[in-house]
């Protein structure tokens, strides 16, 4: 298996409130952009679809904070995130064929299903009683939604779904991460984030004294000294490392 280990402490795993993001880390966000891209844009450009998705990520975790407190449109920050991800590339998209492309997005992300090396591992969880949450960044019903299509239910109370957007809060503040624990019935002192972003999940859940598996898809740069526990590239390495912790 290909992953790095970074220090962590040996502990009991049943003592671990295991806590996932959701986009890119319970089901595969890249899928339905491209969906979406082939549908509105073809092959009419040549970009390489998977590094759009990667820079429009990035832009749009630059404009996140100001979309939650209103300071900036819905509309305007899917304008903003698509329209600079295709400028790198150099390209210019009208606003409205950039807007067809969220409303298609959308539409497929409608379809979206879990990663089925991700059922392997809440399964696992389950069936030893491990106490589970969902920690996400994003609008309350556009999360919400996402979360009843993956049918996260099954496995986790909803009690335990914390989204950004209804908290007036955001990863990677520490005061989510405190909130969590406040609102959950923890078995243990002990909290562990699964999550893809480093800014967000790494950070953020360090700064709270979690432990953390980064799912590192993009080959993320680790930048400054805080680091996972465990570094892994591909949800197929994921049960494997969650069994590790024993």
């Amino acid at each position: 298996m290909n992953q790095r280990k970074h220090d962590r402490k040996k502990v009991g795993f049943h003592l671990f409130t295991v806590v996932f993001d959701v986009d890119d880390t319970l089901y595969d966000q890249f899928i339905p952009f491209e969906q979406a891209y082939d549908q509105v844009f073809g092959d009419k450009y040549g970009i390489p679809v998977k590094e759009l998705y990667y820079y429009r990520q990035e832009y749009s975790h630059q404009v996140f904070y100001q979309s939650q407190r209103g300071e900036m449109s819905m509309e305007d920050m899917y304008i903003y995130r698509m329209g600079k991800a295709f400028q790198v590339f150099d390209v210019q998209i009208k606003p409205q064929k950039l807007l067809e492309f969220q409303k298609a997005y959308e539409y497929f992300q409608d379809n979206i299903s879990i990663d089925p090396e991700v059922v392997k591992v809440l399964d696992y969880l389950s069936a030893r009683d491990v106490q589970m949450a969902v920690l996400t960044n994003g609008p309350e019903k556009h999360q919400m939604k996402k979360i009843q299509r993956l049918n996260l239910e099954k496995w986790i109370t909803p009690d335990y779904f914390f989204i950004s957007g209804a908290l007036d809060l955001a990863k990677p503040q520490l005061e989510i991460f405190q909130l969590v624990e406040e609102r959950v019935q923890a078995k243990g002192e002990r909290f562990l984030m699964i999550g893809d972003s480093y800014k967000n999940d790494v950070v953020g859940a360090k700064q709270a004294d979690w432990e953390v598996i980064f799912l590192n898809k993009y080959r993320e740069a680790l930048v400054g000294d805080i680091k996972p526990d465990i570094e892994i590239y591909e949800t197929a390495e994921l049960l494997e490392t969650i069994e590790s912790y024993k």
